[in-house]
């Protein structure tokens, strides 16, 4: 297919989100009640991808062969990236379907606004699990580095520990105060992060679950990312944040959070600690 300008295939010319496939070859971007699909790096558009509904969420499976994306009328699509046929359709949420994770090619966990989360079958479409535990919308899910940990974070202001597998939530982080917006966990330190409303990043040691640091005041805007100093061998980032006290984030368009060989990224400015 010959190169097509992104901008002419985009309804509303805004993307709410995007996600890139593991293998790195194709990106997808959520334009209202369509997905769009690109090739990389030729930027060629290789799908339009209509729904019913507005789209919420979307992720690439671990294999890059299936697009799995969320909608506001709680139904869950999953698509074959080649052909952009959809595959399946799961249908159990009540709600918008807020996040999608998947740990496995054979597993999908989605969070909806009907408090619950959910655990799929990827290829059957068959719902094995529901977890109960938060009393407000599940707004975001996370995974830890092995993938056997999901980490979600909710309007009731806590972020849950489950061992998925299992079906069992072990741990609640409830210093918050506000409701989480965004999650994430750091895989060189096992940092938990939480995003609430304003901007304010929470942050916790994973192994102890005590809450260590609260980032705030300072109005930015942008794309944020922390990193490490060069040369620093023996000292994590967040070991580094713990120590300071000059970097605080705080942004009211701050909505996103992730965390990537040591550095967090959000869309705020850029900082190095």
């Amino acid at each position: 297919m010959a190169y097509q300008s992104p901008q002419d295939c985009i309804p509303s010319n805004t993307i709410s989100a995007i996600t890139l496939s593991p293998q790195g070859n194709h990106i997808a971007g959520i334009c209202d009640d369509r997905v769009l699909v690109w090739a990389i790096p030729s930027a060629c558009l290789l799908k339009n991808i209509s729904h019913q509904s507005k789209v919420t969420c979307l992720v690439f499976s671990p294999n890059g062969e299936l697009l799995i994306t969320g909608e506001a009328s709680g139904e869950i699509h999953s698509w074959n990236v080649r052909t952009g046929k959809k595959d399946k359709t799961f249908k159990q949420h009540q709600s918008e379907v807020t996040a999608i994770v998947t740990p496995d090619n054979d597993t999908l966990i989605s969070a909806s606004g009907d408090k619950t989360i959910r655990i799929w079958q990827l290829r059957t479409g068959k719902l094995d699990k529901t977890l109960k535990k938060h009393t407000q919308a599940v707004n975001c899910l996370a995974l830890s580095p092995s993938g056997e940990i999901l980490l979600s974070g909710s309007n009731d202001q806590t972020v849950q520990l489950w061992l998925w597998r299992e079906g069992k939530n072990f741990k609640t982080l409830k210093e918050i105060g506000k409701p989480v917006i965004a999650i994430a966990i750091d895989p060189q330190s096992k940092a938990i992060i939480a995003l609430s409303p304003e901007g304010i990043l929470n942050c916790w040691k994973s192994e102890t679950s005590n809450l260590v640091k609260v980032l705030g005041e300072i109005i930015l805007g942008g794309l944020s990312l922390i990193t490490r100093k060069k040369g620093l061998k023996d000292e994590s980032w967040f070991d580094k944040l713990l120590k300071t006290n000059t970097l605080k984030i705080q942004s009211h368009d701050l909505t996103k959070i992730h965390i990537d060989s040591g550095s967090l990224i959000t869309n705020c400015r850029v900082y190095t600690v």
